[in-house]
């Protein structure tokens, strides 16, 4: 989606007022009546309309709907006046919010905080790549409901250094507002720490639920059993409990457990269905009033798996039942013209290539809830042709509910597909789903069917930015789309470092283990924003670039697309490119699951720039254990370069832009 450009108009105010003393130093409070002109309100093309209202405790919200009759693409944000901090205090951001919002099937809300040095100037920092950035912190958006229906999210960390004065942003640039939807913003709010007296922000963080009853289970009588925990205790007078869409509260028994906590429990009047999935929905909220929606589930499956068992190694290489491999495939395999919608043919040419993975954006059970022959007829053609399958587990559209229901068959339709790789559960997911809607969809799909392994599909902004989602998927595919112009332009293959490296950061920060990141390098022009098809030496350059960046595979966007937009097989030229590199990619195929080397070689510049335009290395390589090395230019200059080997041996090569260096090298000492 094209970025979007803010019509800012002035008005709203921005009031100070201390609170008691026994807990605060100051609270912060946006005034959002429309009048004193200085709260920063923006839409993108004047398709919103702001209106403040005063509320009961004499505070003004502010509501924001569209203008259009129809549904349109809407963009809204709210900036306050910059306010007095103090450096090195701890803080907390609370904000509120209340109407459609927060029922939107995708959210991707953006709240920040952004910091100012004495001569009025953002403070800058250095990121985890190396780039300089301005420091902003980012707020949790509020999508935690209570019972009043006002959804609240608190933030803490502590005041940056240098710091004097500060600005708070809250933005929403997705989902749409709707026709006779509104969102209001209710309260934001900053508050500061007085050191030795009290502070009620102690726990910011809302109760988890634990699913306790085994999943899958076969036993069609088993109580559904969970836990709530939270570090500050559960206010059980306020939980709410659903079974599959009925409130069960008044039905729930509890039990203490051996460590002191309570067990909920409940079993319901007739048995459960075998192949279906239980849906538990809890709102809870805890001694001090953190509040949170939680999703649970349990599946009844009695057929065996058919399917390999998939995980992840510790370097992010995937298992298949214990075998390192490397998914090497093409985004969107549908039935339709290049084909002849004869999906036979479109796997068995992919197959040809020397790809071994299909990803599909057919859902099998998407309309009325019946099987699909198209995506029955990939499901056969995939097992007919040992080619490996990532489909999404549900449709984007329709109501919570439907989505719930088709994923719960999907899933347990999955357990018997000999070809399945995993469940594709976020695409744009950073821009589309907050880390709660990536969570529940990794739940759903692993109460099912531990052994497949659950991917996100993301453009990463920022390794910050990204380390949230990363718990809540095993793998995450970086969509690498540089070439958007007619003509080439510098920052192309630079940016397919940058994101790599971001997304390994993103996994280092979030400190889970044996998570993966792969590449979706661009095998497409059109969608409005891409001017041309990759050349060949452009695609050879996104693809050996995303491997010396330790890309654990490579899943190509896309396959074919409709009118203007054209996938790698819409045209006989764009097929031509992109199964000539393919086929250079396909043998290496054994090398590139084994450990990278211990001691990685040194790159050295000779001539050209040792850095990209975005400052890092020009020349990136990687030695794999068994003596593969992949070397490639992300500038946009030649480049000659000496690469040091651990083995003592020296290669001189020169990189012309978009230059890669493919070779076999002898691990022995010379």
């Amino acid at each position: 989606m094209p970025m979007k450009k803010s019509l800012v108009v002035l008005f709203g105010c921005f009031s100070v007022h201390i609170l008691g003393a026994s807990e605060y130093t100051a609270s912060h409070r946006v005034d959002l009546s429309q009048n004193g002109g200085n709260c920063i309100l923006g839409n993108y093309l004047d398709r919103c309309r702001f209106a403040s209202r005063c509320e009961h405790d004499g505070g003004t919200v502010l509501a924001v709907a569209t203008v259009c009759t129809n549904r349109m693409d809407t963009s809204w944000r709210v900036e306050s006046k910059r306010f007095p901090v103090g450096a090195g205090k701890e803080f907390v951001v609370r904000l509120e919010m209340s109407g459609d919002l927060p029922k939107s099937p995708y959210i991707k809300p953006g709240a920040r905080i952004v910091w100012y040095d004495s001569a009025g100037k953002p403070i800058k920092t250095v990121d985890t790549l190396g780039n300089d950035v301005i420091l902003e912190t980012a707020l949790v958006f509020p999508l935690r409901k209570k019972d009043n229906g006002v959804s609240v999210a608190c933030t803490k960390a502590i005041v940056p250094q240098g710091a004097v004065k500060a600005a708070m942003v809250a933005e929403v640039d997705h989902p749409d507002v709707l026709p006779a939807e509104e969102v209001v913003l209710r309260r934001v709010e900053y508050f500061e720490h007085v050191k030795g007296h009290p502070w009620r922000f102690g726990d910011l963080d809302a109760p988890e639920l634990e699913m306790l009853t085994d999943s899958p289970c076969v036993d069609l009588d088993a109580p559904i059993s969970f836990r709530l925990v939270d570090a500050s205790g559960i206010d059980y007078s306020k939980l709410r409990c659903k079974i599959d869409g009925v409130d069960v509260t008044g039905r729930l028994k509890f039990f203490d457990s051996a460590d002191g906590g309570r067990i909920c429990s409940y079993k319901g009047d007739a048995p459960w269905r075998m192949g279906s999935i239980v849906i538990v929905e809890t709102e809870c909220t805890d001694t001090r009033g953190n509040s949170a929606a939680e999703w649970g589930f349990v599946a009844f499956a009695r057929d065996p798996v058919r399917h390999p068992k998939w995980t992840v190694r510790d370097d992010g290489v995937a298992l298949r039942d214990g075998a390192p491999f490397f998914p090497f495939g093409i985004c969107s395999v549908h039935a339709n013209d290049p084909n002849e919608f004869n999906l036979d043919r479109a796997v068995r040419e992919l197959k040809e290539a020397g790809l071994n993975l299909a990803h599909t954006y057919m859902v099998r059970n998407w309309k009325n809830h019946k099987p699909s022959a198209y995506y029955d007829d990939l499901v056969a053609a995939c097992e007919k042709y040992g080619m490996m399958m990532l489909p999404e587990p549900t449709i984007r559209h329709g109501t919570l509910q439907s989505r719930d229901a088709m994923a719960s068959q999907n899933v347990i339709f999955g357990r018997r597909c000999v070809s399945m790789f995993g469940w594709a559960i976020g695409d744009d997911t950073s821009r589309l789903q907050s880390p709660r809607d990536l969570k529940k969809l990794d739940r759903l799909c692993k109460a099912a069917d531990r052994d497949l392994l659950t991917v996100s599909i993301d453009a990463v902004s920022s390794p910050e930015h990204q380390a949230p989602y990363i718990q809540y998927a095993d793998v995450v595919i970086d969509e690498l789309y540089p070439i958007r112009n007619a003509v080439a332009q510098d920052d192309e293959m630079a940016n397919i470092a940058r994101a790599l490296d971001g997304s390994w950061e993103a996994v280092r920060i979030s400190g889970v283990k044996n998570r993966s990141v792969m590449a979706m390098p661009q095998s497409f022009k059109g969608f409005g924003r891409w001017a041309r098809f990759p050349s060949v030496d452009e695609l050879r350059a996104m693809t050996f670039i995303s491997l010396a960046c330790r890309a654990r595979g490579l899943v190509y966007y896309t396959y074919h697309s409709k009118g203007e937009n054209k996938g790698a097989f819409s045209d006989p030229e764009y097929r031509r490119i992109f199964t000539s590199v393919a086929k250079e990619v396909s043998p290496l195929l054994p090398s590139l699951v084994m450990r990278d080397a211990d001691r990685q070689p040194t790159v050295e510049a000779v001539a050209g720039p040792a850095k990209n335009v975005l400052g890092s290395a020009s020349v990136r390589c990687l030695l794999k254990e068994d003596g593969l090395l992949v070397a490639a230019n992300t500038s946009h200059e030649e480049v000659k370069a000496k690469i040091m080997l651990p083995t003592g041996n020296i290669i001189e090569c020169a990189f012309p832009r978009n230059g890669t260096l493919v070779k076999r090298i002898e691990m022995s000492a010379k």
